[in-house]
């Protein structure tokens, strides 16, 4: 299956300050690509306009050639883990997997265990998220990135707090997606880390996204 995630001359401006300015970019599937870029560039709002979690003011997203929006993005498959991880305190770390898992109805529970022993979360699995460690939490959003096997799989800033081992599971299992020809786009400050897992790597200078090759 080809995969191809079009955005569209995307604007979005808050309060009156423009954050992205008719940005556009075209991705394709078995590629990884990376956005390094300062704080405050519009990083994470370029994410969350690709996926449907925020309107554009203008342009659009189209992930083979539908549009993506709060109103349509379930009709596909996104894995995304954007910011800071947000949990559910008061629920296990199984708990908030299963919850998430809930919604779609895609990801099984034999699915969710493999993902939690593969990233070393099984034993703490009904330990409360909020006595997770950030590392732990971190984890366990990666989960809910990938347990649907999605097509699109968008990841900000989820190598800072990860420790060397599970940087390496991490690294495979982007590899892995990559081959399943998957479209992955990486948020992260660490250019070498974003040099060893991607095709691509891009910024966003004046409000417009740059090709860096």
């Amino acid at each position: 299956m080809n995969r191809t995630l079009q955005v569209q001359s995307v604007s979005k401006s808050f309060h009156g300050i423009t954050i992205l300015d008719h940005v556009s970019w075209n991705l394709e599937g078995g590629k990884v690509y990376g956005l390094n870029a300062p704080n405050g560039s519009g990083k994470s709002v370029l994410m969350k306009c690709m996926c449907g979690l925020m309107r554009p003011d203008s342009g659009k997203t189209e992930y083979n050639g539908k549009e993506v929006s709060a109103e349509t993005i379930d009709q596909f498959c996104f894995g995304v883990s954007i910011e800071k991880p947000e949990l559910l305190n008061d629920l296990s770390g199984l708990a908030n997997v299963r919850y998430l898992a809930s919604f779609r109805g895609i990801a099984k529970e034999n699915e969710i265990l493999k993902w939690l022993h593969f990233f070393s979360l099984y034993e703490d699995r009904n330990k409360k998220a909020g006595a997770y460690s950030l590392g732990m939490k971190q984890k366990l959003m990666l989960i809910q990135a990938f347990m649907e096997d999605p097509d699109v799989i968008l990841l900000d800033e989820v190598t800072s707090s990860l420790d060397q081992k599970t940087k390496q599971l991490l690294a495979q299992v982007i590899a892995h997606e990559r081959e399943n020809g998957k479209i992955l786009v990486m948020i992260d400050h660490d250019k070498d880390e974003l040099h060893a897992l991607c095709d691509e790597i891009c910024t966003i200078e004046e409000r417009r996204l740059v090709k860096c090759g």
